[in-house]
């Protein structure tokens, strides 16, 4: 008898792309010496997509089309295998470094958050 528990989402489910992409403008804008978040309107400027399509494929509510991969991975250096399987093999090691940390702030927010609805 197989074990039973939650489903494992899948690494290119569009929840998971979503949130790596999120994490990919943040840290990107980290890499660049911003104290804070680079805003969704400017990395969209950078990569030369359009804000509303940003802003869904974050939501996932959009996938992120192929063209506009390859436009990201150009111009900020990360891999379509990281975009669409999050493998981080091949991720520039600042990015990577800062995408890790934001991981971490991520997990703790949610244990507060946890410990707050107790």
């Amino acid at each position: 008898m197989m074990a039973t528990g939650p489903p494992i989402e899948r690494n290119d489910s569009s929840k998971a792309i979503a949130e790596r992409m999120r994490l990919t403008r943040i840290a990107y804008g980290r890499t660049q010496g911003r104290a804070r978040a680079i805003s969704q309107k400017v990395f969209c400027d950078l990569v030369d997509l359009s804000q509303q399509l940003w802003n869904n494929v974050e939501r996932g509510s959009a996938r992120l089309g192929l063209n506009s991969a390859i436009k990201i991975a150009e111009r900020i250096g990360v891999t379509l295998d990281w975009i669409y399987l999050g493998r981080r093999d091949g991720l520039p090691a600042k990015l990577a470094t800062e995408i890790s940390k934001l991981e971490k702030e991520d997990r703790k927010v949610d244990r507060d958050w946890l410990d707050l609805a107790k």
